[in-house]
Parts: structure tokens; sequence; C-alpha cells
């Protein structure tokens, strides 16, 4: 087991052809069977697994000798510095060409990789690419996330980050190194800032089919979510408000919206409903599933909340 680098930069060296992929986690011993399983399982063979152990206090490299015994290697973080810091560290051990994340309780379908990369070596000039997904609920049930285009820039991403990158994502390793590394000041949404960042450079391509199954988890805390919103607002108001009136005010609704879920879950209800209202009179020009989804995240929460207690 190696010890964490820091990850803010990339001093690996570089194996062309190469994918790294970095799980990072959490006191998911149990959980890592179903995410390293699907990495091993890649029709790409051409692949080093990196699992970022974030200060677990499970024994994660016995749990992964049982799973996969010499097919990983751990680097374990001390402190927990969250999923941003964990990535971080993944990415400056990288030796790939190309990295990949994949979270801990997701799983990759086997032709995954091999996909991703034979798009982005038939388009040199797009540096990272994401796939469709199917969501696996609480509940079980599966819903096919897929997407109206093949591909992404900033202005899409003013309403949220719809496209999963946490087990999606895959990019050149040069390319982490110019948008920098993960905000850990961002405790929520770290994938949604590092993709704003990187659209700046790059179109970020889209694969239009389902090729990871996402698990929905616990519900991030209402101060988590809150000290997020607050961090997007500060670092990115400015982003879209370049972009136009139309993007900042969908950006603004974004925000509000994610915490009027985070209120519900909290219990706030009153709190929730006024901040979804908010959230629809500043920008009302929604998506027509836009209700449908605020319900069913609401509903999940309550579910959640309920077996909390």
């Amino acid at each position: 087991m190696k010890p964490a680098a820091d990850g803010t930069s990339n001093q690996a060296c570089t194996i062309p052809g190469l994918i790294t992929v970095i799980i990072p986690t959490y006191n998911r011993s149990e959980l890592l069977a179903r995410s390293v399983s699907s990495v091993l399982a890649q029709t790409y063979v051409s692949l080093e697994l990196i699992v970022v152990d974030d200060g677990s206090t499970e024994n994660i490299p016995e749990a992964l000798q049982a799973i996969a015994p010499g097919r990983t290697t751990v680097i374990r973080r001390e402190c927990r510095g969250g999923a941003a810091a964990a990535r971080n560290t993944g990415c400056g051990a990288a030796r790939g060409e190309f990295i990949a994340f994949l979270d801990s309780d997701d799983e990759w379908l086997p032709e995954k990789l091999e996909a991703q990369i034979s798009f982005l070596r038939d388009r040199p000039e797009i540096a990272l690419f994401c796939t469709a997904f199917v969501l696996v609920r609480r509940d079980g049930q599966e819903e096919i996330r897929t997407f109206d285009t093949n591909e992404m820039g900033t202005a899409d991403l003013a309403f949220g980050c719809e496209v999963s990158p946490g087990s999606s994502l895959l990019f050149r390793k040069e390319f982490f190194s110019v948008v920098g590394p993960f905000d850990t000041a961002i405790p929520r949404f770290e994938d949604w800032d590092w993709l704003v960042r990187g659209s700046a450079l790059s179109t970020i391509g889209l694969i239009n089919r389902p090729l990871c199954k996402v698990y929905a988890g616990p519900r991030p805390t209402e101060e988590m979510v809150l000290a997020s919103t607050s961090r997007m607002r500060e670092i990115h108001g400015s982003t879209f408000r370049r972009k136009g009136v139309r993007h900042y005010l969908r950006f603004r609704a974004g925000l509000l919206h994610e915490e009027s879920i985070a209120a519900f879950s909290a219990g706030k209800y009153v709190l929730a409903i006024g901040k979804l209202v908010l959230s629809l009179m500043v920008f009302p020009l929604r998506k027509r599933n836009f209700i449908a989804r605020s319900i069913r995240a609401l509903s999940s929460c309550r579910s959640v909340s309920s077996e909390g207690r």
C-alpha cells in the first residue's frame, strides 16, 4: 500500500494507451467487489486500477486482496478529505495516458472503456468523454439516462451536472494538469465545478449509450449542500453571467433546486417548497420533466429520512 500523494501535480510517468482507473472509497469494503469486478471485466485490458482509501476505518487493502489479489494499487489518505481530495490523490499517481473515475458503489458495463477510447481517438480535439448511464434508485428501479446531443459545453452545465462524471468520465491525463485539481472546498459539487472549468477548454463528448450503472446513495447533509452552493455561486456566477442572462438564471435556479432537495431531506418542508417555487420563478422555462424529477427527488429524500429515524 502506498502513502497518499497530494495529487496537485502529475509527476508520474505516462504510459501510452494505458488507462488509469481511480476509485475513491471511504468505508465501503462491502461494495468494492461490485465496482472492482466491473473494472477487471473490461474488454479494454491496458489499464491500472488505483483505489484511494480516504481514511477508512475498515481494512480496505484486506478487502481488495480478497476481491482481486495483486490487481489493485491502494493509496491510503490518513485524514479523510472527501471525494475531491481522493480523486486528486489518484490523479497525482496515475501512469496512464487516460484517466477514468468510478465511484466505489457503482459499476461499468464491460465495453465502457473501449467505447470511450475509440471515441477519443476518433476525436482528438476533444479531451474528455462521458457516457449515458443507468440510474439504480434506492428501491431497485432502474432509469436509463441518455442525452439529446453528442456534445456539451459550458452553457449546458448551467442547471447542474447530469452526466454523472464520478463514474462515466474518461479524459486525457494531460488535461488534468491544464484544468487543475478538484476543489476540495466544494464537498458536494466538486465534479460539476471541474466540468465547468474543463468545458471552457474542451467540448465534452457524450456517448449516448448507457455504459455504467450509478446507484443512488445517501443524500448529503443540508450543511454540505449549502457550503457547496455558496462556493459555486462565488466561483461560477460570473462564468454563467458571461454566457448570457438565460444561462445565468438557469444556474441560479439549479442551485436553488439543490438547496430545496437538501432542505426537504432535513425535514424543513416549508423551506424546501419555498426554494423550489423560487427556483421556478427565477427560471420558469424549465425542461418538461423538471417537476417530475423534483417530485422523485423529494420523495426519495423522505424515504431516506424515514429510514434514518
